[in-house]
């Protein structure tokens, strides 16, 4: 008789990704006042309002039997914020803004997952972003804070 499923060496691995966003330059009104195409002003939206140089994920994945668990973070790094509004001060950074997140899956049968997962483990609100309308940027945070999601996986 062998050692209980417990006593099995657990699988550990991790997650790296990254994304640098480079964009070229791009047409942009108003008429020309310094690199120019056609009389139109070229400008360079990375690290601009909505356009943050990087953005990450990284994490842990553990695996024991039936149970797999998984803690990663979430990472948008800062940017301008929108200094075409008036009520927004020249050169304005949004500051970078890191999520932790939590899962953990049961694979109750071969057919059936039961999973829970937690978002924004620390409950951070995300930074302010004076340029929008609802003082957030909602392309790159959210304002949910921390939420829970259950689900059941049935596999036919």
């Amino acid at each position: 008789m062998g050692p209980p499923e417990l006593l099995h060496r657990p699988d550990l691995g991790e997650l790296l990704r990254a994304q640098r966003v480079v964009f070229p330059d791009r047409i942009h009104d108003p008429p020309c006042a310094g690199s120019c195409v056609e009389g139109q002003r070229l400008v360079q939206r990375v690290g601009e309002f909505r356009f943050p140089e990087w953005t990450a994920n990284a994490g842990l994945r553990w695996s024991h039997g039936s149970l797999t668990s998984r803690l990663w973070a979430n990472y948008v790094h800062g940017y301008f914020d929108d200094d075409q509004r008036a009520e927004v001060p020249e050169g304005r950074r949004i500051p970078s803004w890191t999520l932790v997140n939590f899962n953990i899956d049961w694979d109750v049968s071969a057919r059936q997952t039961l999973g829970l997962t937690i978002r924004n483990l620390a409950d951070r609100d995300p930074p302010v972003a004076l340029g929008s309308a609802a003082n957030v940027d909602l392309f790159n945070h959210n304002t949910l804070g921390r939420f829970y999601t259950l689900n059941w996986v049935y596999r036919y």
